[in-house]
């Protein structure tokens, strides 16, 4: 037997480290003397234990997925996993599962940080027609339908949300809004299925105000409040999201029980998760994601619910951790890659709401003809990019963002960067932090 190439050594605070396997998600912590172990043990063709030490450590390698007879198995061994896959994947390109449609460009908010820049100057709507020729990229039964902007509620786009509820009353909805003109909307939201209504609150009334107000610099704070109220009574789930960076991170968690203890009678249909600023760094955003962690598991020890801001991460590895399941293996790097779809009111295809508006990003178009690339985040998975196909990270990574790739000429490219600094910058954050739960606990 010999040990796989699927491992990946990653440094912990002190001279330990962690053992991961890139093919099953299994972890170990290892000291410097089984590092030194290994390490020799990565030279040789085939291991022969030589004491008790090595036999113990041989046949736990062997019961966690470490080893294999020859690198024959472990090419088979990833074979299996990537057909099953690739199967998921086809059946996934079947079927569009969701349709977000961004309703306009145009927002009544002016956010300093707001990633659509210039595409908020087209202020067009969705029309009825738009609508049905989207929906035909799903045959007209799509499981999710999604609104976006923008804004999608604003006074103009009323009679586009109508005609969409009355030709689609059965499925699904999926909501991101600023939230201001959610009053105003509730009863029309009462007549279907929403599954929830995202909403941005990034603070307490003053510091949500400075960063979140109207166009003409008016407030924001008590209006969405009165219609965060409105909704829950009608029963529409809502979920608070609070963008977090330096200067309003501790008042995110103080806002996060406020708001619990002031929705208290609607709770059941009231989520609030704390969120890194888009923008900011991957440092400074692993950091962060680790401290809201921490907040998540002293909550729980107080006495509270579990408010799971965790799902930020995407990674496979740092997932199974914080949720105690089995790794989940990526054949691309997230859904933008599969089966969601976000249409605008320019007959222009996108597949993350990051890319909506810039034209240079759209995977196609739906009007007035349907016309996908081939070159596109929409084909591009871990087969369709050669480097990824022998790389040891690449069930856990997907290929990496395409976003993030410098030329957009050629998405068939790896983008690395983020499975680096999860791996070996935000995981061991993440390992220290469930095991201080497993000695509270």
């Amino acid at each position: 037997m010999k040990l796989i190439n699927h491992i990946i050594f990653v440094d912990l605070e002190d001279e330990n480290k962690l053992l991961v396997n890139s093919l099953n998600g299994n972890i170990a912590e290892i000291n410097q003397e089984t590092y030194t172990m290994l390490l020799k043990w990565q030279q040789c063709g085939e291991i022969l234990p030589q004491n008790d030490l090595e036999t113990e450590l041989f046949n736990y390698l062997m019961t966690e997925g470490f080893l294999a007879k020859d690198e024959q198995e472990e090419i088979n061994r990833k074979n299996e996993i990537l057909d099953v896959l690739r199967k998921s994947n086809e059946e996934d390109r079947k079927h569009c599962r969701k349709i977000t449609f961004i309703m306009t460009y145009d927002c009544n908010f002016s956010c300093a940080y707001c990633f659509e820049g210039k595409a908020r100057l087209k202020n067009a709507v969705i029309q009825p027609e738009q609508i049905d020729a989207a929906l035909k990229l799903s045959n007209d039964n799509p499981e999710y339908i999604g609104l976006f902007g923008g804004e999608p509620f604003l006074p103009k786009t009323r009679k586009s949300i109508e005609y969409l509820f009355e030709k689609m009353p059965d499925k699904i909805y999926d909501i991101i809004s600023n939230g201001y003109y959610l009053e105003e909307y509730a009863d029309l939201l009462a007549k279907v299925q929403v599954f929830q209504i995202m909403v941005t609150l990034d603070g307490d009334e003053a510091t949500h105000d400075k960063r979140r107000h109207l166009v003409n610099g008016q407030p924001t704070y008590q209006k969405i409040i009165k219609g965060i109220e409105k909704c829950l009574e009608n029963k529409i789930p809502i979920l608070i999201r609070m963008n977090v960076d330096d200067s309003n991170i501790n008042g995110g968690f103080e806002l996060q029980e406020q708001l619990f203890e002031r929705f208290s009678k609607h709770k059941e249909f009231l989520q609030v998760q704390i969120s890194p600023l888009f923008q900011i760094s991957d440092e400074e955003k692993n950091k962060m994601m680790s401290d809201i962690h921490k907040e998540d598991i002293e909550h729980v020890h107080r006495g509270n619910k579990v408010l799971e801001n965790i799902p930020i991460s995407n990674n496979p590895v740092i997932k199974a951790i914080a949720q105690k399941v089995p790794m989940i293996p990526l054949y691309s790097f997230c859904y933008a890659h599969q089966n969601q779809l976000f249409v605008d009111p320019y007959g222009k295809i996108f597949s993350c709401a990051t890319t909506v508006g810039k034209d240079e990003l759209a995977t196609g178009q739906y009007q007035p003809t349907v016309d996908i690339k081939e070159n596109s985040v929409y084909n591009r998975n871990i087969d369709t990019i050669p480097e990824c196909r022998e790389c040891i990270y690449s069930l856990i990574c997907g290929g990496g963002c395409a976003n993030r790739l410098r030329a957009k000429d050629d998405y068939f490219k790896p983008e690395c960067s983020i499975v680096m600094t999860q791996m070996h910058d935000l995981l061991p954050k993440y390992y220290k932090l469930m095991q201080q739960e497993g000695v509270e606990q």
